[in-house]
């Protein structure tokens, strides 16, 4: 599923497994809170990558709510049916999108945004 393939798209350098975990002796370090934060990704698609995903989100996810903006600055306007959406991303007729989604009991944040390289996507695992 492309949800799965955008963890390979992933840009910049990773953090060792020594850069990840705080060390213990560090006054700085900021105890574990529960607080859970948001798993980010990001990834550009071309055309093909982005109605895979599309298809993916309308035939393994829950849409909760899909909407574009035509300007960076624009109120953002609802959007009834991904298909719609995907043809305005691809003929570069909106600056962005974003779907909010559920996909295997997690709720899911895809920021679209048009490029010439194809669609900027960020994606973000709401938290619980």
């Amino acid at each position: 599923m492309a949800h799965r393939e955008a963890e390979e798209y992933e840009l910049g350098p990773q953090p060792t497994e020594a850069q990840r975990r705080p060390a213990a002796a560090d006054p700085l370090s900021v105890p574990d809170s529960g607080v859970r934060l948001a798993e980010i990704k990001e990834a550009v698609l071309d055309d093909s990558e982005l109605r895979t995903l599309f298809a993916d989100i309308a035939t393994y996810g829950k849409v909760l709510e899909v909407t574009m903006k035509s300007t960076p600055r624009s109120r953002s306007d609802p959007v009834r049916r991904l298909p719609e959406l995907y043809l305005k991303l691809i003929e570069r007729r909106v600056y962005g999108a974003q779907v909010r989604y559920e996909f295997e009991s997690a709720t899911w944040l895809d920021t679209l945004i048009t490029t010439p390289a194809g669609c900027r996507l960020v994606r973000v695992r709401l938290p619980d």
